[in-house]
């Protein structure tokens, strides 16, 4: 309620899956890998649904046009570049851990909700190496399939959209002079 105005949605807690995975029709099907907090109005859960097979199964020019049904873009875009920036191997780009989904009951759409960046740069034990990790492409940010990512990037709207955000990242919050300030500030 504090973050969106209002409480009433869907709120889910995707596990161990890359991206938003279409499991069929049936709400049962999405319970175990979903996770969904509290209880779940149909209506929220058939738009979980829809999205999902959107995702899979829209074709480009109906993804490019329609996405914004779904999801504010640049938002999702602002998310996903975070986390690549922050090398968060742990998150919905990676092995698709550590972050909620809130479908929002009056918009529809839904919003992405970090959660536990503490293996954010580079230190997610399994991905290998701290020094590999940093490397990880912020191109091709996932690194599974993740149908949304690499659906959104792919498009010449949004994947310039996704460089505008990394550039804003770059250029406005990582500063390095900034950052150490903040550091400082902190210890």
């Amino acid at each position: 309620k504090r973050s969106f105005g209002n409480k009433s949605g869907l709120l889910v807690k995707p596990e161990m899956m890359p991206g938003l995975v279409y499991f069929g029709e049936d709400w049962p099907n999405y319970v175990g890998r979903y996770g969904p907090k509290g209880k779940v109005d149909p209506r929220e859960a058939e738009q979980m649904i829809r999205f999902a097979r959107f995702i899979e199964q829209s074709d480009p020019a109906e993804f490019s046009k329609r996405i914004g049904e779904f999801i504010d873009p640049v938002p999702c875009l602002r998310f996903i570049a975070l986390n690549s920036i922050l090398a968060n191997i742990e998150s919905f780009i990676g092995n698709g851990h550590n972050y909620y989904l809130f479908i929002d009951s009056t918009t529809h759409k839904a919003r992405f909700i970090p959660w536990d960046l503490n293996e954010a740069f580079g230190s997610h034990p399994v991905s290998g190496p701290s020094s590999e990790q940093m490397q990880f492409s912020v191109v091709r940010p996932n690194a599974d399939p993740n149908m949304l990512v690499e659906r959104l990037l792919s498009d010449p709207k949004y994947g310039l959209e996704y460089r505008a955000q990394c550039e804003f990242l770059m250029t406005n919050v990582f500063v390095p002079r900034q950052l150490s300030a903040r550091i400082q500030n902190i210890a």
